[in-house]
């Protein structure tokens, strides 16, 4: 790419760097194809490389990250990363990828930061400001990413505070940071925001829902099946998670280990006295939990994947073996208006409300 006709934009980079003159180049991709340094013609997500290199591209937005927002399923093996800290894993992902996508998952995150830049050629060219804090609305596995220093790894919640930079791809999106919300509240919130944008999506009132997994995108998507009318059924592994939707969920919910398919049917045969559901939705952040979705929904009913463990060869051919007529379908984190669906979940359902708080604030 020629660095010709560059033209300036200021940028401000931290409070020390106020003022900073930077060029950046045109003809950029849409879909952030000038980014992806191997192999080349990919697209960025499924790219081994990716270029956070400046000059801007001039319909890019330049972000400096502050925090990260990494997803379960990529957390939660980091955390049984061999020894090694998450700190120097995620480190040496950047480090190689030139973005945060974990190639053991195969999945990133979100991240929240400012506006230092953006390009006149993206889309949200006349809604943003420079110093705008904003939150990606597009996985870490195709954002251009640097991380000049890691300042710490909150465990609990799943968060990396970092000073670092991302950039936003003209196909991309960044939401901005509501002023009634706690900043990771938000951020842990839109990390998930298409889960429950799915539900009422795919769920229609008085149909069965079943939710696999009850951490953050499950009760999200509990709280939203409850608000359009359906009759939800949960389980998990977790009895503290499932102790939470008993007490904040309309519904009927089970401490169920669902990489045991047969006892998650079971129960649900028994609690939809042998109807099942109509819709199961799995959000498990762990391996082989495919087929409790896929004997728990009746035949002609959907089923869909919305955690990044999910094996695309267990369910269908595991649904194919026990002559299940299914429509299996995947969860795209994507769903138009889907971060102020979950914002204003969020705000009209309390309990919902505290946990994130207790949690994320």
């Amino acid at each position: 790419m020629l660095y010709s006709n560059c033209k300036k934009l200021l940028v401000f980079s931290d409070k020390k760097k106020q003022g900073v003159n930077m060029e950046f180049r045109p003809d950029g991709h849409p879909l952030g194809l000038h980014r992806v340094i191997k192999p080349e013609g990919c697209l960025p997500q499924s790219a081994e490389r990716l270029s956070a290199s400046l000059p801007l591209f001039d319909n890019e937005i330049l972000v400096n990250v502050s925090k990260l927002q990494i997803d379960s399923a990529s957390f939660r093996q980091l955390l049984g990363g061999r020894g090694k800290r998450v700190a120097d894993q995620i480190t040496a992902i950047v480090a190689e990828r030139g973005k945060l996508h974990n190639p053991e998952t195969n999945s990133g995150g979100v991240f929240l930061g400012t506006v230092a830049a953006v390009g006149p050629g993206h889309p949200l060219a006349k809604e943003l400001k420079v110093g705008e804090p904003v939150v990606s609305l597009v996985s870490l596995t195709l954002t251009p990413l640097t991380i000049e220093r890691i300042d710490n790894v909150d465990e609990e919640k799943g968060q990396v505070t970092i000073s670092g930079s991302a950039i936003i791809f003209e196909s991309g999106l960044v939401c901005k940071m509501p002023s009634d919300l706690p900043e990771g509240v938000v951020l842990a919130a839109l990390d998930v925001c298409g889960a429950p944008a799915q539900v009422k999506r795919l769920v229609r009132e008085g149909e069965k829902l079943l939710i696999i997994g009850l951490g953050k995108a499950g009760r999200a998507m509990a709280c939203m099946a409850e608000e359009i009318g359906a009759l939800v059924y949960g389980v998990d592994a977790d009895g503290e998670a499932v102790k939470w939707c008993q007490a904040s969920v309309k519904g009927h919910f089970a401490a169920l280990d669902a990489a045991h398919p047969m006892e998650v049917a079971d129960w649900v045969h028994e609690m939809t006295r042998g109807a099942l559901v109509d819709v199961a939705i799995n959000s498990a952040s762990v391996e082989e939990t495919e087929m409790s979705a896929v004997t728990s929904c009746r035949d002609g009913g959907k089923a869909l994947f919305f955690g990044m463990r999910t094996s695309f060869q267990r369910t269908v051919l595991g649904a194919e073996g026990i002559g299940k007529d299914l429509l299996l379908l995947m969860g795209s984190g994507y769903v138009p208006g889907h971060a102020e669906l979950m914002l204003n979940l969020l705000r009209s359902h309390k309990p919902l409300k505290k946990w994130f708080e207790e949690k994320y604030g």
